[in-house]
């Protein structure tokens, strides 16, 4: 009897098992509507026939915030291992020498924001030009330590003043940030729609990039406009003149250069790259304090004029001059957000009246 009672147990556990299965098959069956009813799975296919792999990888992903944090985390975490490794050096050179170490500027771009009185790097105020000239001739300092990427000298009449360049970096970076999210999320909108508008007609042409275009020109000028109020905000508003001169003629431009700094004929001060033995032209940027104090701007400029260091002809090659904020942004002339690097050029400011 009991053997009959187990027999019949496991006979309606066997059936109990196989309509569970059998309900769980159809509840994940294609027929089933656990994936939701036919035109949400309608909707979600065409979603994915639409998604466009590639493009989100080279065009999107690239420019989203999570990727732009992500790339960020990991270059401050490669800046303070930098800043480890710095540290440690400099503190092993201070036990072998006593007089102060230089400070190295990171960035070949960076503006002129030094310590004046490093002999290392910049001209003394009780040392003549000749002096400082014949101690530094850029065609023949190296790049490397002690002197570093830049030989500068400042005008002692004036008082440079950098401002707060930590607070513009923070608060730039952000907007350049918000700028790019809000530039994907165009492009993203722009392709979904192209996309969708060329499959539902088989003669349609797809949208020309001319729409997106439009769409970005009121955002960049959004952005320039907002980065030069921060600018003026944070007190960082000097701004240089750029000359490339080849390691040929760059000991007789800088001279030039020197010279008239020293005697308050050109602007607040003035720097020069020193040989990165690449074999390319020497920055020489020439300080004015106010980019917007157009009249010094273009003073400074009529007198690189006067020294035969920049052509007037109408023909002649520019020069062009940045504010130091788009530097300190590392905002060059290839940046991914459609700005002009540069603020002026010869040819435009020798044209201003007044």
């Amino acid at each position: 009897m009991a053997r009959e009672r187990k027999k019949s147990a496991d006979a309606m556990s066997t059936d109990s098992g196989s309509e569970s299965t059998g309900d769980l098959h159809d509840a994940l069956s294609d027929e089933s509507s656990f994936y939701g009813d036919s035109y949400e799975k309608e909707r979600l296919e065409e979603l994915v026939s639409d998604f466009d792999v590639v493009h989100y990888w080279e065009k999107i992903h690239p420019r989203s915030l999570a990727t732009i944090q992500s790339r960020a985390q990991k270059a401050d975490a490669r800046a303070a291992a930098n800043a480890k490794v710095k540290a440690k050096a400099a503190s092993e050179q201070a036990e072998s020498d006593s007089s102060p170490a230089p400070k190295i500027e990171p960035d070949a771009s960076e503006p002129s924001q030094v310590i004046r009185t490093n002999p290392r790097t910049t001209r003394q105020a009780s040392e003549s030009v000749e002096e400082f000239l014949s101690r530094l001739p850029p065609s023949m300092t190296k790049a490397a330590a002690p002197v570093g990427p830049w030989i500068y000298i400042y005008n002692h009449r004036e008082n440079l003043h950098s401002g707060s360049v930590s607070t513009l970096v923070a608060r730039g970076t952000e907007l350049l940030r918000n700028y790019e999210n809000e530039k994907s999320a165009l492009e993203v909108e722009h392709h979904k729609t192209t996309t969708s508008k060329t499959k539902s007609s088989s003669t349609a042409k797809p949208r020309s990039n001319a729409a997106l275009g439009r769409k970005l020109v009121p955002l960049r000028r959004n952005l320039e406009t907002s980065l030069f109020a921060l600018a003026r905000e944070t007190g960082v508003v000097s701004g240089k003149w750029m000359l490339f001169p080849t390691a040929e003629h760059v000991d007789e431009v800088w001279a030039a250069v020197v010279e008239a700094t020293a005697n308050d004929e050109l602007g607040v001060a003035a720097k020069v790259a020193t040989d990165d033995e690449s074999g390319g032209g020497r920055l020489v940027a020439i300080y004015t304090r106010d980019y917007e104090d157009k009249k010094d701007v273009k003073r400074v400029l009529e007198k690189l004029v006067e020294l035969g260091l920049v052509d007037r002809g109408a023909a002649a090659r520019p020069i062009y001059y940045k504010c130091d904020a788009y530097t300190y942004l590392d905002i060059k002339s290839t940046n991914t957000y459609g700005l002009k690097a540069s603020l002026y050029s010869s040819r435009d400011a020798l044209g201003w009246k007044g």
